[in-house]
């Protein structure tokens, strides 16, 4: 599994922080939820589960995964 690191633009090799556990922990950023859906939301959604899942079930890693919401316009 190759992940682009948009910092350098290059192509990195997916390497967990420690290799013997097995797992991965995986904190994402969520929608600000304060205007109506849209596809931008769906999209973040799909990724992450098809990622999500091909590294637990293709991969075999234990992912923690966990996903924030906010409900607070940040253009104040």
């Amino acid at each position: 599994l190759r992940i682009h690191n948009s910092l350098i633009k290059e192509r990195n090799l997916f390497v967990p922080i420690d290799p013997s556990s097995g797992g991965i922990t995986w904190y994402c950023c969520g929608p600000t939820v304060y205007d109506a859906g849209h596809l931008g939301h769906a999209r973040n959604y799909v990724t992450t589960h098809a990622l999500r899942r091909m590294l637990r079930d293709y991969l075999k890693f234990e992912v923690q995964f966990v996903q924030n919401v906010t409900d607070v316009d940040d253009k104040v």
